[in-house]
């Protein structure tokens, strides 16, 4: 189920989601939901999703 104005931010740790998700602010993104961690194998993932102009004005 994917919207057009929402997509998921990933980074590979929190230092460099949060830079992402500040970009995005920047552009007029909203964050939904809380931050998630994907703990892999082989790897790790933090992940936001945003969501564009819901609660702009």
């Amino acid at each position: 189920m994917s919207t057009p104005n929402r997509k998921v931010v990933k980074g590979r740790n929190e230092k460099e989601l949060r830079k992402y998700v500040k970009d995005h602010e920047r552009r007029g993104w909203r964050r939904v939901g809380k931050t998630c961690e994907l703990h892999g194998i082989y790897k790790s993932e933090y992940m936001q999703v945003m969501e564009y102009g819901r609660m702009v004005q």
